[in-house]
């Protein structure tokens, strides 16, 4: 066993920047794989180092029952933190980070002032970390622990990203007015202000474009009077979205074959 000599702010100082760079990772365009794996220990240790060093002081805990806190308390901070954060913000993976990170340097703030306090002042003060050679098991078991972490942080934001996006649609309708013609509908459910082209074409032929933009919300309503419509084919309406077909409706006019 080998004992790490450090400042005695030293181990706190590494948990706030390993969260910042895990933050950063998660704002990165980096491949999946590599933000998983740097978003795990955001996940299983960060958070709940800097909680147990709130709580309790260096040495005062033996080294397996302060794993024991650490990893606790980091599950602890990542469930009731995304359940409150949740409220507020959709739960996605930056905002899960930025949650956890935040928790990680708030802390071990708090940590920081309390341990200045306890510790004799002075420009030498140290604290000193006994590092033991984990046993071939245990280094598997964490190992294990850290895949396993990093796989459902992946499928679980994935997951949420792929709801979210589901979620937010714009819808298109089109219906016979009992006149002859025919309404449009067009609504918008993105969560954003969006941009959209209405082309109206019957029998081949384009009788109408409509652009509109349309905050969240908001929808569009268009009336085709039956002065319009040839009756040489069934009225087809587009609604492009960022210059792409993104619905098509097809309605048989009274006329029609």
């Amino acid at each position: 066993m080998s004992r790490l000599s450090l400042p005695w702010w030293g181990d706190l100082g590494a948990a706030v920047v390993l969260a910042m760079l895990a933050l950063a990772a998660a704002l990165a365009p980096v491949p999946a794989s590599v933000e998983a794996v740097s978003l795990a220990p955001l996940v299983l240790l960060l958070p709940g180092y800097a909680l147990t060093a709130v709580i309790f002081p260096p040495g005062a805990l033996p080294r397996d029952e302060r794993l024991i806190y650490v990893v606790a308390l980091s599950f602890a901070a990542s469930v009731i933190g995304g359940l409150i954060v949740q409220v507020v913000v959709p739960l996605e993976r930056l905002a899960w980070a930025a949650l956890l990170c935040g928790a990680t340097v708030l802390a071990a703030f708090v940590a920081l002032r309390r341990r200045r306090r306890r510790l004799p002042r002075g420009r030498g003060n140290r604290i000193r970390i006994a590092i033991r050679r984990p046993a071939l098991f245990s280094a598997a078991s964490l190992l294990c622990a850290v895949g396993l972490a990093s796989v459902s942080v992946a499928i679980a934001t994935d997951g949420a990203d792929d709801q979210a996006e589901r979620a937010q649609f714009s819808s298109l309708s089109v219906l016979p007015d009992g006149e002859g013609g025919a309404s449009v509908e067009v609504a918008n459910h993105e969560g954003r202000d969006s941009s959209y082209l209405v082309r109206i074409s019957e029998g081949g032929a384009v009788q109408r474009r409509i652009g509109v933009e349309l905050a969240p919300g908001e929808d569009l309503r268009a009336r085709i009077d039956p002065a319009e419509l040839s009756g040489e084919g069934p009225l087809l309406i587009e609604l492009f979205r960022g210059g792409e077909i993104y619905r098509r409706a097809y309605l048989r006019t009274g006329a029609s074959p």
